[in-house]
């Protein structure tokens, strides 16, 4: 009798389980994203090769998810992506209508104790990313500098945007390394905008540039006679595309310094990563991931890609997710050596503000990146 119950009780426990939610309903699940709208966070400023990327994924990927909801762009820079990835795992919604991209630099924040890195990258819902990376030093005509070995002997001044990011982080870890005399200055809003300062005089050099973007964004910099040179390169591999630029690992004979660069260069197997919230039910993770896989593979997708020179290259949530395991076991001492060289009080801080212009756009060229707005005025915004 009283193992009759039991098993009543247990069966009661199951149901009310049930009812909670511990067993998704199929049908409920397939049809969630039906009339809704997903909001791709990009946590850099628009016109960059970031935002580019998620307005082709959004224009294909929808497609592929049960429903077949809308999207929409939603610019959030600020701190290297800190504020966007801050905003979609501690207060934005996690029900799967919310998905992210960020400065692949970002998921080392927490384990280099950078400020404001309130996350742990290993509990995101990772999706996949659209490529791997290259990253380029960058230095401007007016300069004279042929090598990396000319920045041992004069200081250059870099121009990044938050601590945490490579454009930040690339020059402090070669003053370390190599005994560089980079002067990071760090503030401006995106990439964009350190471009410009690059223009203006204000900076002399751009690290931590994927090679991809930077011949995207400013081709004409890099042809024969342009205003741009490339010294280096960094990343897990030497890129062949970039045949006669030497890769930092080369460089280096120390082994401990050696082992902290590649740390650091780990990021960049990431490229241009996806991510859902860490709250997001498994099954709208499920459908969110079938569908950034499918769209990797998409013809149409890679089609326009390939207009805008976004090298397709998938890397899956697994690879990723163990990079984060491999990343997070790093040796203590590893990790101290880079802490030091990425020390923000080794930085100057500036305050660079964004302008801002409310205006219809009337047109656009060159795929948006140079628009003409309804009071006349014709704006590059990269």
């Amino acid at each position: 009798m009283k193992h009759l119950k039991l098993s009543g009780l247990l069966a009661a426990v199951l149901a009310l389980a049930h009812l909670a939610g511990g067993d998704a309903d199929p049908a409920a699940a397939q049809d969630f994203y039906k009339g809704k709208t997903i909001n791709i966070v990009v946590g850099t400023t628009p016109g960059g090769t970031n935002d580019f990327i998620a307005r082709t994924l959004g224009d294909h990927m929808m497609q592929y998810i049960p429903g077949k909801p809308r999207y929409i762009i939603r610019g959030m820079p600020g701190a290297g992506s800190v504020r966007s990835v801050n905003f979609l795992v501690n207060a934005g919604p996690q029900d799967g209508t919310y998905i992210g991209t960020l400065i692949r630099g970002i998921i080392l924040g927490p384990l280099f104790r950078i400020h404001g890195s309130n996350f742990d990258p290993s509990k995101f819902h990772w999706l996949g990313s659209v490529n791997q990376a290259t990253q380029i030093a960058v230095v401007w005509h007016t300069t004279g500098v042929t090598s990396i070995d000319d920045i041992k002997k004069k200081e250059i001044i870099a121009g990044g945007t938050g601590p945490s990011t490579g454009m930040s982080q690339f020059p402090a870890i070669l003053n370390a390394v190599l005994g560089t005399k980079f002067k990071v200055i760090y503030g401006y809003p995106g990439g964009n905008q350190v471009n410009l300062a690059l223009e203006r005089g204000e900076v002399q050099a751009r690290l931590g540039w994927t090679y991809r973007s930077a011949i995207s964004e400013k081709p004409h910099w890099f042809k024969k006679g342009g205003k741009a040179r490339i010294i280096l390169q960094m990343g897990i591999q030497k890129n062949p595309e970039l045949k006669g630029i030497p890769w930092v690992n080369d460089l280096i004979k120390n082994k401990d310094d050696l082992r902290a660069v590649e740390l650091l260069s780990s990021q960049m197997l990431l490229g241009r990563p996806y991510f859902a919230p860490p709250g997001v039910p498994a099954d709208r993770v499920k459908m969110l991931r079938v569908a950034f896989n499918k769209t990797m593979k998409d013809k149409g997708f890679i089609k326009d890609a390939n207009k805008r020179l976004i090298p397709v290259g998938p890397v899956s949530a697994k690879q990723i997710e163990d990079l984060i395991k491999r990343v997070y076991a790093t040796p203590k001492p590893i990790v101290d050596r880079v802490i030091a060289a990425l020390d923000p009080s080794k930085m100057v801080k500036r305050k660079v503000a964004l302008a801002k212009v409310t205006a219809k756009v009337t047109k656009k060229k060159r795929g948006g990146r140079r628009i003409t707005l309804a009071n006349g005025k014709t704006y590059r915004i990269s």
